[in-house]
Order: structure tokens, then C-alpha cells, then sequence
């Protein structure tokens, strides 16, 4: 989900479900789909624990050693 400012559009992957499209339409927003396009990964501190996360949309696994 990305805003752009100028053109004014919101940039929404094409997976995400419809309602949530038609929803964000219904606010004003102007949308458009792109095909599936990011990946996130991300690391947290629990006190001295270590999560971590890959994006299953791109078939990563979090890993650790």
C-alpha cells in the first residue's frame, strides 16, 4: 500500500481483498492495482530474545544461528 502525492492515487497490490479496495474507494481514495511488489522482513527485541519474521508472500522463512 503505497500513497503517491502527485498524481494523487493510492497504490494497492492486487491480492489485497476487494472490500478493502471498495472500502478505501468509499473514503475518497483513488486506487490502483499493481501487481504483488514488496517484501518485508523484520527483526524485534524481546528483552534478550531476538523474533524475527520473512514475508510469506515471497516464500521467505525467518532463520537464526
Amino acid at each position: 500500500l503505497h500513497h503517491q502525492w502527485l498524481p494523487p492515487t493510492l497504490a494497492i497490490e492486487s491480492d489485497y481483498p476487494a472490500e478493502t479496495r471498495a472500502g478505501l474507494e468509499r473514503l475518497g481514495h483513488r486506487t490502483v492495482a499493481l501487481p504483488p511488489m514488496a517484501a518485508v522482513q523484520m527483526v524485534q527485541r524481546r528483552g534478550q530474545l531476538l523474533d524475527g519474521a520473512a514475508d510469506p508472500r515471497k516464500g521467505g522463512a525467518a532463520a537464526a544461528w
